[in-house]
C-alpha cells in the first residue's frame, strides 16, 4: 500500500536541518562542557599549589625561627651550665666565711693583715676534655669531662709587731685541721709609718 506525505517538502526540509543541527550540537555542547571542567580543574590545582606554596614559605621561616631560637637557648643553657658548675665548684671546695672567721681566731693580738688572695686568684674557665678510660651508655663515645682550676691555696699577708708571732699564727692554723699545710714564707723587719714591724707572708695549702 502506498504511503502519501502531504507534509509540504519546505516543512521536511526544515526539519531535517533540525535534526542534523541537533546531532552536531549535543556532541559540541559536551565538548565545551568537559572543556569547561578541565579548565575549572586546572585552575583549582593552581589556586592550590599557589596555596601550599605560600604555606610552605611560611613553615620554612617559621622553622628557621625556631632553629635561632633554639641556638640561643641552648647557647644560654652552656652558659648558665658553666655558671652553675663554676659555683658549685667554688662554693664546695672551701667555706670562706668560716675559713676567715679561723683565720682571725688564730691571729696573733698584735697582728693584722693586710691582704688575704687565693692561687689562683681567679678561677679559669671551664675545660671540656674527652675521657679515654671513662665510657658513657654509647659506647662508642667517650665521656665529656669538665674540669676548674679553682683555688688551691690561700696567702696571707700582714704585719706584727713581735717576731715570733708569725710561726705562731702557723702553728694555730695547722693545729685547726682546716689545710693540709700552713708555712711561712717571709717574715722581716720593715720600717711602717709609725715604726718598725715584722712583714710576714704565710700559705695555707688543701
Amino acid at each position: 500500500m502506498a504511503r502519501i506525505n502531504l507534509i509540504p517538502a519546505y516543512i521536511l526540509d526544515r526539519q531535517q536541518r533540525r535534526s542534523r543541527l541537533h546531532r552536531w550540537l549535543v556532541p559540541m555542547a559536551a565538548a565545551f562542557t568537559c572543556v569547561l571542567v578541565m579548565l575549572w580543574l586546572t585552575l583549582s590545582q593552581r589556586a592550590d599549589a599557589s596555596d601550599v606554596q605560600v604555606l610552605t614559605t611560611q613553615l620554612l621561616s617559621q622553622v628557621a625561627t625556631s632553629q635561632a631560637e633554639l641556638k640561643v637557648a641552648q647557647e644560654k643553657s652552656v652558659q648558665l651550665r658553666e655558671q652553675m658548675e663554676r659555683a658549685d665548684s667554688l662554693r664546695g671546695k672551701r667555706a670562706w666565711t668560716r675559713i676567715i672567721a679561723i683565720v682571725t681566731q688564730c691571729l696573733p693580738k698584735s697582728a693584722w693583715l693586710t691582704s688575704i688572695s687565693t692561687d689562683p686568684t681567679v678561677p679559669s674557665k671551664l675545660r671540656t676534655t674527652k675521657s679515654s678510660t671513662i665510657k658513657t651508655k654509647d659506647a662508642n663515645k667517650d665521656a665529656e669531662l669538665v674540669t676548674i682550676d679553682a683555688a688551691r691555696k690561700m696567702r696571707l699577708l700582714g704585719y706584727t709587731a713581735k717576731p715570733g708571732e708569725p710561726n705562731d699564727l702557723v702553728r694555730r692554723l695547722t693545729t685547726s685541721g682546716v689545710f693540709e699545710s700552713v708555712s711561712l714564707t717571709q717574715s722581716r723587719r720593715q720600717d711602717v709609718h709609725d715604726g718598725s714591724y715584722f712583714r710576714f707572708e704565710v700559705i695555707c695549702e688543701w
